[in-house]
């Protein structure tokens, strides 16, 4: 099993005469600067590794996440308006504004294109912000998104316990699904490709294999998760990442140790594990709420 320390929480910035935050999205950059996306006061924060406020940004609507692109851009996903807002990564200067067309939540990148989760769908985009495909999703719904290096997307919704695989045509590699994990919330990638999925309702984070096979919970309640939102690795670490606990109102800043032997026997683990691989019944429209 791993072992995790909490290095920092601090609190999401509340605005003068703000509302209360709601914080879910980040992005942990290698210089350290933490990036945060505020739904609910339509701003971008960013702070150092200490939680000390740095810049705030704000935006033209309600950012839902954020993704690195190109090496030289933040973009963010602004559902209400239907597009995309880019900063300058470097000075974080607001850019150009993409029109979707869409309701996009959850963004990642993939080999130089964009991959949008909206819901009933994904959509593609290319470097020159052209929509080359848009895929409808067979197998609930997208929300939050994340991608590896071998162009296999994880995405999460509303409305299954579930964290789905598929490929980049949209064909399904595997579905996990486990009593242990509840209200499947955000998704990032280690650097050996395992997935690690918020569990919101079972206030836990699991680590799933590229294969779809449970490895561990990696935090729990007893470490201080209380309703998780999102997780996401420092762009440069095996072992940095950070936490949007408390249904998003502050941040964790975590560190793993190297993983030591689990006492967990296969067949204790087999008990615990289960993997579908089918459609299930067709979910509900998406409703974008703030979970309370």
């Amino acid at each position: 099993m791993s072992e995790v320390d909490t290095k920092k929480i601090f609190p999401a910035q509340r605005p003068d005469f703000g509302r209360t935050p709601w914080i879910t999205g980040a992005l942990y950059l290698e210089d350290g600067r933490i990036l945060i996306a505020d739904y609910n006061n339509a701003r971008m924060f960013v702070h150092d590794e200490d939680g000390v406020l740095l810049k705030e940004i704000l935006l033209s609507g309600n950012p839902r996440d954020l993704t690195r692109f190109r090496q030289d851009l933040v973009v963010l996903t602004l559902p209400n308006e239907i597009m995309l807002q880019t900063l300058d990564i470097d000075t974080l200067k607001l850019k150009d504004g993409i029109h979707v067309g869409y309701e996009c939540y959850g963004i990642t990148t993939y080999d130089e294109r964009l991959v949008m989760a909206c819901g009933k769908h994904l959509t593609i985009m290319n470097a020159s912000w052209e929509i080359t495909e848009t895929k409808k999703i067979k197998y609930g719904d997208a929300v939050y998104i994340s991608s590896d290096e071998m162009g296999k997307l994880y995405y999460t919704g509303y409305k299954t316990d579930a964290l789905y695989c598929v490929n980049m045509d949209g064909v399904l590699i595997f579905a996990f699904t486990s009593l242990d994990l509840k209200f499947c919330r955000g998704i990032s990638i280690d650097y050996e490709g395992n997935v690690l999925v918020i569990g919101r309702w079972s206030h836990n984070i699991l680590v799933i294999s590229p294969e779809g096979i449970l490895k561990e919970e990696l935090m729990n309640l007893s470490d201080g998760l209380d309703y998780p939102l999102n997780v996401t690795y420092r762009k440069d670490s095996h072992s940095k990442f950070l936490i949007l606990n408390n249904n998003g109102k502050n941040i964790m800043i975590c560190e793993k140790s190297m993983d030591v032997k689990s006492s967990v026997t296969i067949d204790e683990q087999e008990q615990n594990d289960s993997t579908v691989l089918h459609e299930p019944a067709a979910s509900e429209d998406i409703v974008d709420n703030q979970e309370e």
